[in-house]
């Protein structure tokens, strides 16, 4: 199944295929999706090339205040931010 340039969705392998930056969050192995972020985050600057903020990339990450997003982001996912203060 082709996955399209800007899916916001997360599949089921997404995760376990994923890399893991310096803070713990998960991007797409080509590090154009940001899947998940971390919980613990207060604050936190996307990598630059990101293309997508996943669907709930930062739910539950309830610390997190300050989210610095680079120009390069084309999609925000559907509740990108749920649940975050």
């Amino acid at each position: 199944m082709m996955v399209h340039k800007y899916d916001a969705n997360i599949k089921p392998n997404d995760i376990q295929e994923g890399v893991r930056d310096e803070y713990g969050c998960i991007y797409s192995s080509d590090w154009k999706r940001l899947l998940k972020a971390d919980g613990c985050l207060e604050k936190y600057t996307v990598r630059d090339g990101t293309e997508v903020v996943c669907n709930e990339a930062f739910k539950d990450c309830v610390s997190l205040h300050t989210v610095v997003l680079p120009n390069t982001v084309k999609v925000l996912g559907v509740r990108a931010f749920e649940e975050c203060n």
